[in-house]
């Protein structure tokens, strides 16, 4: 049994005006189509629990509910976005217009879920009119409206050619046209394109592009499932299904489920399925994928970011590589170590749960200057409290002479917790590498072997043990 504020701002919701045309067949919302299911995408989800949205509305509807990278549910694609205390809720059919619902939400989390999974269930249903008959209008708080693509073109035509939009063949069957294939010689604008469309300077789909879409400077659409090529800009309002280039800059403004590369940036406003790669910047609200780029930023990361620097709000998930990687709930320590190779150390490790950068200064008794070190490093969380790691690291010896001087380890270290406190021990390969080759400065290795070139460049391998303490800061 609904509460009595459920059913009030229920009523109130569906009684709002809304910014779209009712939908024109109801019959089709009703039929079963052969992919049942819809879609379901949550705008803000720290005021919502999506899952559990989702799982009230298809058992109200009886059918699936799938997340927002479903690129074409057989019932269509509900969104809800959370904005002042108030949801807005629209629901766009397979076949048929955008309709939107507005409701002030009460301020219990479950009345919340209960109220907008009814709401969204009327609107997939198309019974909001009947449940309406009779009753007051509540008017909604104000808020700023989600807008939907534009609706679907009436007319279709298998091919038409132009110069710009005013001078071209499908304007012969009205301004919604929707195109099997079309060339435009300088801009081509229609509705939707189906196959193929091709135009000089700037291709614009207002609602769909299927196939293949390229823009001598942008190709543009509402939405897209095809190949999109842009000399300087490619891009959709909504959802990206595909291989999206842009010479410049490739975007999104919701979902990307494919492969997007931008030569300067790739940007998604939704989640990415899939990998994004661009010259300079990638930045999506969640990857489930890859980003590779200078600069890699995401909201929630699940996959492998590949830059100099890695950014992500949730990195629990990520795998980063590059120079500097942080997350948000990451990993900080500081630690010190001593290490038979007569080298000891203070350093900070930053990172996220698996991957770590290592910021180290180390010093030794066969050297005048202190040893600068960096690496990058995996850790993996063992039963019982203990941690693995292992670490790429790289001292430079003769940095401040200007000579060839590097010591390389692959360090493998187990930590246990004792106290407040991290202590750890493990073992290194050791690659001393140096054209300034002597007693003093090699570290007195054990179990040593020595390879001098004709150059006079000299490379050593040893292992050796090492042990320290860790501090975890966050």
């Amino acid at each position: 049994m609904r509460s009595p504020t459920v059913i009030f701002a229920a009523l109130a919701a569906a009684a709002a005006p809304v910014a779209a045309q009712p939908i024109e067949h109801p019959s089709q919302v009703d039929s079963t189509p052969a992919d049942p299911s819809v879609s379901l995408e949550v705008v803000n989800t720290a005021e919502l629990d999506a899952g559990a949205l989702g799982a009230a509305i298809s058992a109200e509807l009886g059918i699936p509910v799938s997340d927002p990278t479903a690129f074409a549910p057989g019932r269509g694609r509900l969104s809800v976005a959370i904005i002042d205390g108030a949801a807005r809720i629209a629901y766009e059919p397979a076949a048929g217009s955008l309709v939107e619902r507005l409701v002030v939400l009460p301020a219990d989390p479950r009345e919340r879920i209960e109220l907008i999974a009814y709401i969204a269930t009327n609107l997939v249903r198309d019974q909001t009119a009947d449940v309406l008959a009779g009753l007051p209008v509540i008017p909604p708080r104000e808020t700023p409206p989600v807008r939907g693509p534009r609706r679907a073109p009436k007319q279709r035509m298998a091919a038409t050619i132009g110069l710009v939009p005013p001078l071209a063949v499908d304007r012969v069957a009205g301004a919604h046209v929707e195109v099997g294939f079309g060339l435009h010689a300088l801009v081509g604008m229609t509705d939707a394109s189906t196959v193929m469309s091709i135009s000089g300077l700037a291709d614009i789909q207002h609602h769909h592009a299927y196939g293949a879409q390229i823009g001598g400077v942008a190709a543009i659409a509402g939405r897209a499932n095809a190949v999109q090529i842009g000399g300087v800009f490619a891009g959709t309002a909504h959802d990206f299904r595909g291989v999206q280039i842009g010479g410049v800059a490739a975007a999104s403004g919701r979902n990307v489920a494919g492969l997007q590369i931008g030569g300067v940036a790739s940007v998604a406003k939704g989640n990415v399925y899939g990998a994004q790669i661009a010259g300079v910047a990638n930045v999506a609200d969640r990857v489930h994928g890859a980003q590779i780029g200078l600069v890699n930023v995401a909201g929630k990361m699940r996959g492998l970011q590949v830059g100099l620097i890695n950014i992500t709000e949730d990195g629990d998930d990520a795998y980063p590589i590059g120079l500097v990687n942080y997350a948000k709930n990451g990993r900080v320590a500081v630690e010190a170590s001593a290490d038979t190779t007569r080298v000891s150390s203070i350093a900070l490790r930053h990172g996220t749960r698996h991957v770590h950068n290592v910021w180290s200064l180390g010093w030794s008794p066969d050297h005048d200057h202190v040893l600068p070190g960096v690496g990058l490093g995996f850790h993996a969380g063992l039963s019982g409290g203990l941690g693995l790691d292992v670490d790429a690291m790289a001292w430079w010896t003769d940095v401040w002479n200007g000579n060839l001087g590097q010591l390389n380890q692959l360090r493998a270290s187990v930590s246990v917790p004792v106290g407040g406190v991290e202590v750890f021990g493990g073992a290194a390969a050791n690659v001393y590498v140096s054209d300034e080759m002597d007693e003093s400065a090699n570290f007195h290795p054990v179990r040593a072997r020595t390879w001098t070139s004709d150059g006079g460049t000299t490379v050593v391998t040893w292992p050796s043990v090492f042990a320290g303490v860790r501090l975890s800061v966050r």
